[in-house]
């Protein structure tokens, strides 16, 4: 993460020049070539006793189980910083690298995933839904963290923060009829009309700067880091990013990431035995033994 002493927020009327020189890159152009090494990303989302039948959910144990079948697999966990200078070349991380992250800002991880970090030694890095700080979830949403918990988790050091969007953590309507992720394309309208590339561009702009504001005055730093919903990225909503300062732009793929990439690939955790056969798999590993659940 890199601290900056304020945020200039951009006006309207910028956001309307930049959606004229808006250029779309296909998502796919940032992966760079493979040199030896690589960071294996994985992304988990809550940590808490009752799951509600959720594969997002894992118990705390099943959660502290996956931080030691890791270690038995050979794996260091790094932290954000450590990442971030790899990417850039700046510096080597040692063989099966791991970056854990958390997505949408549950206070489960808060109260059970933290403690099991902090006992092994974990960094990790969370993605908030940045709306969630603002207003109360629904009754029947997983509760979010507080801006409280989140600054407490910052200091620990165990901690860095990314963005998960403010509001646009939502799938709807695009203007083709195929439901999509909010903020990669254009949307069919309340009224039935569809959102215009302009409209688009303004709204997903706002957004981004909602979130960063949130982050400026609470946190005190605008992240470089963006996981996006759903693992959904268009080209424009990358530029968008790019624009907005964000080097890291975090989606799904069971791939290695390595020097030079902004986009970063991610493993996700739904089950902790495939999981952890998923990354063995990446890692190039046999795993022989049986996993601690079955001993």
């Amino acid at each position: 993460m890199k601290e900056k002493p304020g945020l200039k927020i951009r006006t309207a009327g910028a956001c309307l020049l930049l959606c004229l020189v808006l250029f779309v890159v296909p998502p796919g152009v940032w992966a760079a070539p493979k040199p030896d090494g690589g960071v294996a990303v994985l992304v988990l989302h809550e940590v808490a006793r009752e799951t509600r039948g959720s594969p997002f959910v894992l118990p705390p144990a099943e959660f502290a189980r996956l931080l030691d079948e890791l270690r038995l697999l050979g794996c260091t966990f790094i932290d954000l910083d450590t990442f971030h200078a790899y990417l850039a070349g700046k510096k080597s991380v040692p063989p099966r690298a791991v970056l854990l992250t958390f997505d949408d800002g549950y206070a489960g991880v808060y109260a059970h995933a933290h403690p099991v970090l902090a006992e092994h030694g974990a960094p990790a890095v969370m993605f908030p839904v940045v709306k969630w700080f603002t207003i109360p979830p629904p009754e029947d949403a997983w509760p979010h963290l507080s801006t409280a918990q989140a600054r407490e988790m910052l200091a620990s050091g165990l901690w860095a923060f990314g963005s998960h969007t403010f509001d646009g953590h939502t799938r709807v309507a695009g203007t083709d009829g195929r439901t999509r992720a909010a903020l990669t394309h254009p949307v069919r309208l309340a009224d039935g009309s569809a959102e215009t590339p302009g409209a688009y561009r303004l709204r997903v702009w706002r957004d981004i700067q909602q979130a960063n504001t949130w982050f400026a005055r609470q946190l005190g730093f605008v992240p470089e880091d963006f996981a996006a919903p759903h693992g959904e990225l268009s080209g424009e909503l990358h530029a968008l990013l790019r624009l907005a300062g964000y080097k890291y732009v975090y989606v799904q793929g069971k791939r290695l990431n390595y020097p030079g990439a902004s986009l970063i690939y991610r493993l996700s955790v739904t089950d902790v035995d495939r999981a952890l056969r998923d990354l063995a798999d990446l890692l190039g590993l046999t795993v022989s033994r049986p996993s601690t659940a079955s001993r």
